[in-house]
């Protein structure tokens, strides 16, 4: 279903458990080879690897736990740095923040004009 657009899948994650800084890479590549080689020397070399977006054509996004701003500041140049990397924003995370409300009122809507329509 995620594959067909109907869900996306985001982890809910308590970052204020996790000891150093959270940080989240979006990195624009749009050479199609060059990105796939780009995000699996991503994959290889962040070891406390959180979340990982690479579906999209032209960025990817990767979230992880670093022990401190300097790791987090070496790992946005190291990926700046790859071959084919044309842009990489770097944010910082304290905590995830997902619309369950918003998708639960839309859920329901759903459900009640499909409800209406079979019966």
């Amino acid at each position: 279903m995620t594959e067909g657009k109907a869900f996306y899948l985001l982890p809910e994650v308590n970052y204020g458990k996790y000891p150093g800084v959270a940080a989240s890479f979006l990195i624009t590549v749009s050479n199609q080879p060059k990105k796939t080689l780009i995000d699996k020397q991503i994959r290889a070399r962040l070891d406390r690897l959180v979340f990982a977006s690479t579906d999209q054509k032209e960025f990817s996004n990767f979230v992880m736990v670093c022990l401190n701003m300097a790791e987090a500041d070496e790992t946005h140049r190291w990926i700046q740095g790859l071959d084919g990397v044309e842009r990489v924003r770097m944010d910082l995370i304290k905590e995830t923040i997902l619309p369950t409300e918003y998708l639960d009122r839309e859920i329901e809507k759903h459900l009640q004009l499909c409800q209406s329509i079979s019966a």
